[in-house]
């Protein structure tokens, strides 16, 4: 299965599993599909991402346009496995290998707070999932929890686990299925079709659930949530404290404290003196203190299952209801979305339930209490997340960014000859140099590998021109070898002696065998002339004068510098010249006598030149003669 992995300045964030062929947009808008925390880098539809044929395709489709790739800025990429972009502080990596945790939330949620005798504990929700069925005016008609097996069938059927009792509902409309740690939706090959957060459900194409999206059948709504079980138990463990609603923030401490819990926190390298014990533990007390402040509001606000009633405490007068000039549709729409402000804040999202609360109570304009205790637990909370995060950067950072430097800088210094470039030792040393790239120890380590690289390159250079050289000689023998196959035997010995003679490198011993292979192209010429001079004079013997030159000329063929074998040719041949002589004149006796054609008794002119013909050179001087004569009687 296909993933991408976010990370925010450098820490995990969240993963989601792509299904092949679908688009998910990614922003800071609460709906999107792949939801990131507001930032002032982040529009509100940043991205549309792509999962087609196994490649992953990214399109920025904001103004902003921060979308990079390898620190380039672009407009689209695709990327394959292991492909990666950043926008803004957040980076993505595309991978085909999925982790066991498949969480669509922000990792850095914080769910639980609890603090104990001085000492501050946090922990991850462990989170359930539960469907509400909505009436048309918002009121809760059914709560379907999903526990126990893995697959929920949802439709008219009266076995289905989430039952919609209405005939034009299919009787299986959808599915819910639990994966991992993560849900997801299917249609069942419905007649009406499934909408998610009005989005029509594609057939047999999965989407993953997060909590608050609203399901749409018909009519129909229902509200896909997680919750924690125990999350009243443990708030009723707290000691009690008394909430001052009237202890409000200013704007501006929100909007830092909104900054604050959005952002990671930027590592300084001007460290602060750490604080002595007395006064780390008052502090420590203090947000202790706020914690509980958060957690005893939290418990106000969603005592019971979660739910968004507003009905009034049997302990207090009935007061008005809030709502009351709303529509039905409108009620529905602002109990909707106090859901989502909630659930976001059981998430760990404070800001964006904060955002979600206030655009809600500045849309409809009304004095909700309960939405009014959410914004003011949403801003505690932030409020307490800064301050933690700020005690643990001053009481931490410094021993924590050297060890982490000195650890990886020895580690990646003792890995520096594996390196290729630069960038992959700054991969090695990545998380150190967003601490503080210009320590010493790191500019050590980089030092050392530029001085490593500058060899590396004097080596390549010397090692490219070595190969060069080497490669010139062997086109030397290969041409030498080109010429051998021709027969040429003294410019094949030339051609191999010019491979000798070079001044090249000879990594495969190519001068070696030349050298070899001379010697033994000597001996092979030597072997054939004297068994040509020994054929030729046998010839000459045997009185074959003709046979005798032709082999003579053969020797001459294999060395021509030879004279003393041009010189026994030409006194051969000067010998088979006198001979056809005298043939010769006799054809042209026998020619004046009028006997061309000869008689019984007596050879003619024609058997003379013929006799030529068969017995002297081609190149014979008589050897042209006759055939002039034959040609002339037409006897050819």
């Amino acid at each position: 299965m296909a993933a991408l992995t976010i990370k925010k300045a450098g820490m995990p964030y969240s993963e989601i599993n792509l299904v092949e062929g679908r688009s998910y947009l990614a922003g800071r808008k609460p709906d999107c599909d792949i939801p990131l925390d507001a930032e002032k880098a982040i529009s509100r539809e940043h991205l549309k991402i792509k999962l087609e044929n196994g490649n992953l395709h990214v399109e920025c489709l904001s103004k902003l346009a921060n979308l990079t790739t390898s620190g380039v800025p672009v407009m689209t990429v695709d990327l394959q496995t292991g492909g990666q972009f950043s926008v803004g502080p957040f980076d993505f990596q595309f991978s085909t290998v999925v982790d066991n945790q498949h969480l669509s939330q922000p990792s850095s949620a914080i769910s639980e707070v609890i603090s104990m005798d001085d000492k501050t504990v946090i922990q991850k929700t462990t989170l359930s999932a539960v469907v509400k069925l909505l009436s048309p005016d918002g009121d809760l008609l059914h709560l379907f929890r999903l526990e126990g097996k893995d697959s929920w069938t949802a439709g008219r059927d009266v076995s289905a686990e989430i039952l919609i009792n209405d005939h034009r509902v299919s009787r299986k409309q959808f599915e819910v299925r639990k994966i991992n740690n993560y849900y997801e939706i299917i249609d069942a090959g419905s007649v009406n079709g499934t909408f998610v957060n009005e989005k029509l459900l594609e057939n047999q194409s999965p989407v993953v659930l997060r909590s608050g999206d609203v399901i749409r059948v018909l009519d129909h709504q229902l509200i896909f949530e997680m919750h924690d079980p125990q999350f009243t138990a443990k708030v009723e463990n707290l000691a009690p404290m008394v909430i001052d609603n009237n202890d409000a923030f200013s704007d501006e401490q929100v909007e830092f404290a909104e900054e604050e819990q959005l952002q990671e926190p930027e590592i300084s390298h001007d460290f602060a003196p750490m604080e002595d014990g007395k006064a780390a533990k008052e502090k420590k007390l203090k947000i202790a203190i706020g914690v509980g402040v958060v957690l005893i509001a939290l418990f106000y606000v969603f005592a019971g299952d979660g739910s968004s009633s507003s009905a009034p405490s049997s302990k207090a007068p009935a007061a008005a209801d809030p709502l009351s000039a709303l529509s039905a549709q409108q009620k529905s729409e602002y109990r909707q979305s106090l859901e989502l402000s909630k659930r976001y804040f059981m998430e760990g999202n404070y800001s964006l339930s904060l955002s979600e609360v206030e655009d809600l109570i500045k849309t409809y304009s009304v004095t909700d209490p309960e939405a009014e205790k959410l914004k003011n637990t949403a801003i505690a909370a932030i409020e307490t997340q800064k301050q933690l995060l700020k005690q643990e950067k001053e009481e931490k950072e410094r021993q924590v960014m050297e060890a982490k430097i000195s650890v990886a800088t020895v580690e990646c210094g003792n890995q520096l000859q594996r390196f290729n470039s630069e960038e992959e030792l700054d991969q090695c040393l990545l998380e150190v140099l967003q601490l503080n790239p210009s320590h010493p120890a790191i500019l050590n380590v980089k030092t050392q590998f530029q001085s490593l690289e500058a060899d590396r390159m004097v080596k390549k250079q010397q090692q490219a021109d070595y190969a060069n050289r080497a490669q010139q000689l062997r086109n030397l023998h290969e041409k030498a070898q080109k010429i051998e196959k021709e027969g040429d035997y003294i410019a094949t010995l030339q051609a191999y002696q010019n491979v000798i003679n070079s001044n090249l490198p000879d990594p495969g011993g190519l001068k070696n065998s030349s050298k070899n292979y001379i010697k033994k192209l000597k001996d092979e010429m030597a072997r054939k002339i004297k068994k040509y001079e020994s054929d030729a004079a046998q010839a000459k013997s045997a009185g074959q004068l003709k046979q005798a030159v032709l082999t003579l000329r053969m020797a001459i063929e294999i060395d021509p510098t030879r004279d003393d074998l041009k010189e026994s040719a030409e006194e051969v041949k000067n010998e088979l010249r006198k001979q056809m002589m005298v043939y010769y004149q006799e054809g042209i006796l026998e020619e004046s006598f009028g006997n061309v054609e000869g008689g019984d008794n007596r050879a003619g002119a024609k058997e003379k030149w013929k006799k030529i013909i068969e017995t002297d050179l081609p190149d014979g001087e008589y050897y042209k003669k006759a055939f002039i004569k034959l040609k002339k009687y037409g006897a050819q």
